[in-house]
């Protein structure tokens, strides 16, 4: 382990991590930088294998209530190593990072980041109080009805012909919530992916968008995607017309 002297440790998992049917121990430890909280930086994976054998990765995430969870994500008969938490502020974005042991070393095969890259998710904001939001990657729309914000928002960025009156757009976030999910007669896991749809400003949630993800071969693929509004149960439009329910 390195800087050993702060270091503590934050979880521990046993898996197989190494090979299929292995019983290697996995340790989170990291240094909390206040004393009654739970931030973390200087995170350490340390796996003590089977046979006896350390390895220690090093991994740059910082953040609150970090903990492991392991399962076969990729389908390769063996366990990765997820790690979750959430990073401070008011956006409350997910620390969901997931790393496939190979040949001696961590790679990593999943973060926020790399999803956001490969399936590009836009925002605007369309006359009549509606907001479209567009997956670039797989080609689908979606409208949020937002008539019933607070009018000090509407106001904002609509006139009294409801038609949009500036350069006004409201944005996704990154991940706010990544879930494991494992679904029956299915051997490897899958991700559940939450993002906020955000309007004037953070306080502003107009909806959400979610996504269904597996991660089969190392190849992060959306399954599924839809939205749905805050504090509404039947969900928006999508371009197909095709109603859909909130989860």
């Amino acid at each position: 382990m390195s800087n050993l002297t702060n270091q503590t440790i934050i979880d521990i998992k046993v898996g197989s991590i190494i090979k299929k049917y292995n019983h290697d121990k996995v340790i989170l430890v990291g240094t909390y930088l206040y004393k009654d909280s739970s931030y973390v930086e200087n995170v350490d994976i340390v796996i003590n294998e089977e046979d006896g054998s350390v390895t220690t990765t090093k991994i740059p995430y910082s953040g609150y209530g970090l903990e492991l969870f392991l399962g076969d994500f990729n389908g390769y008969g063996k366990d990765e190593i997820m790690v979750r938490g959430e990073y401070g502020g008011s956006g409350g974005y997910a620390i969901a990072a997931i790393y496939d042991y190979r040949d001696g070393r961590l790679v990593e095969i999943f973060n926020p980041d790399m999803f956001s890259e490969k399936y590009v998710i836009t925002a605007s904001y369309l006359n009549g109080y509606e907001v479209l939001v567009e997956s670039i990657t797989l080609k689908e729309k979606y409208t949020f009805d937002i008539s019933q914000s607070p009018a000090i928002y509407l106001n904002m960025v609509y006139d009294e012909n409801k038609k949009v009156k500036q350069n006004e757009a409201p944005t996704v976030s990154a991940i706010n919530g990544a879930f494991p999910i494992k679904l029956v007669f299915e051997e490897n896991y899958y991700l559940f992916l939450r993002q906020r749809v955000i309007g004037v400003n953070n306080a502003d949630t107009i909806g959400y968008i979610e996504s269904f993800v597996n991660l089969l071969n190392n190849d992060i693929k959306v399954v599924d995607m839809g939205a749905y509004m805050k504090g509404q149960k039947e969900i928006l439009d999508r371009s197909t017309n095709s109603g859909f329910k909130g989860v």
